[in-house]
C-alpha cells in the first residue's frame, strides 16, 4: 500500500494536456474566416499600336463599365514625395 500512495499522481497534467488540446482546436475551428473563397486577382496590361490609343481607351472603359476590371488612378502626389 505504501508504494501505491507514493506514486506520482497525473490528474493535473491530463487537465492540462485536455484544456491545451481543446484550445488548440477551437483556435482552428474559430480562426477560418467566415465568408467564402474570393476570386483570384489577375492584373492585365493593355497596350495599343502605334496611333489606336483610342481603341485601347474605348476598350478599357467598357471592361470598367461591365465591372470586369477596374483602372485605379495612381496618386502622383503621393509617389513623388516617397
Amino acid at each position: 500500500m505504501a508504494a501505491a500512495a507514493s506514486a506520482p499522481r497525473l490528474t493535473w497534467g491530463m487537465v492540462a494536456s485536455v484544456a491545451l488540446h481543446v484550445a488548440a482546436i477551437a483556435a482552428f475551428v474559430f480562426a477560418h474566416p467566415t465568408e467564402g473563397p474570393t476570386p483570384p486577382v489577375y492584373r492585365v496590361q493593355l497596350i495599343a499600336a502605334p496611333y489606336k490609343e483610342s481603341v485601347l481607351l474605348r476598350v478599357a472603359a467598357r471592361l470598367e463599365a461591365e465591372g470586369v476590371c477596374t483602372a485605379p488612378i495612381a496618386n502622383l502626389r503621393a509617389t513623388a514625395q516617397s
